[in-house]
């Protein structure tokens, strides 16, 4: 895996050979915006230097982000928010350090840790209201940080509330059917990660 994650990267540094952002500054953000997807892997992989591949994410995906908020095109912007937020996480106590030595400026609130996780929230809640069935609901559950899960949880059972007391009750039964959904979901990723387990022990 390691070896074609490299090969990947490898990929992407010839592309920005012709996508710069003088001749192509959109594909260029995207690609960048790839890279910084796919340093963050490696930098989960053992044998890899983790800080210094982090390092590479964030200015990858700092740079992506840059172009994206030029061109005012919300869904791109969205989905840089979402790649620098997921870097954070990775970077854990490291971010700060790693922030400062690309950057003479501090990060944006959103990519403080408060910040962070609240605008994080807020988009998570959008996007599981607005979900048109459970594959795709199951689809943006893969990508929610497994440390996020049981908080997002709670404020869809804080917002059903909150509507039923409202009087909103369409509201409430938008959010209570994607809670079941998503408790569904989470139960079948449970069963398959101890199936794997089992089959990894058995072996």
């Amino acid at each position: 895996r390691a070896q074609r994650l490299v090969q990947a990267l490898e990929a992407y540094g010839e592309a920005l050979r012709f996508r710069t952002p003088d001749t192509a500054p959109l594909d260029y953000a995207q690609t960048q915006n790839n890279r910084a997807n796919l340093l963050g892997e490696l930098a989960s992989l053992p044998g890899e230097n983790r800080l210094e591949r982090l390092a590479e994410a964030l200015r990858a995906a700092w740079t992506a982000f840059t172009l994206f908020n030029g061109f005012q095109h919300q869904q791109y912007q969205e989905m840089a928010t979402r790649q620098l937020q997921r870097l954070r996480i990775s970077c854990g106590d490291a971010f700060n350090s790693l922030w400062q030595q690309l950057h003479t400026t501090p990060p944006p609130s959103w990519l403080t840790e408060e910040g962070m996780v609240q605008a994080m929230m807020q988009q998570y809640l959008a996007t599981i209201a607005s979900a048109p069935d459970a594959r795709v609901l199951a689809e943006f559950w893969q990508q929610v940080p497994q440390e996020l899960e049981a908080p997002l949880m709670a404020m869809v059972e804080a917002l059903i509330s909150h509507a039923e007391a409202a009087g909103e009750a369409e509201m409430a039964e938008v959010f209570r059917k994607r809670l079941e959904d998503l408790r569904l979901i989470q139960a079948a990723a449970t069963a398959l990660s101890s199936a794997s387990t089992k089959e990894k022990v058995s072996e």
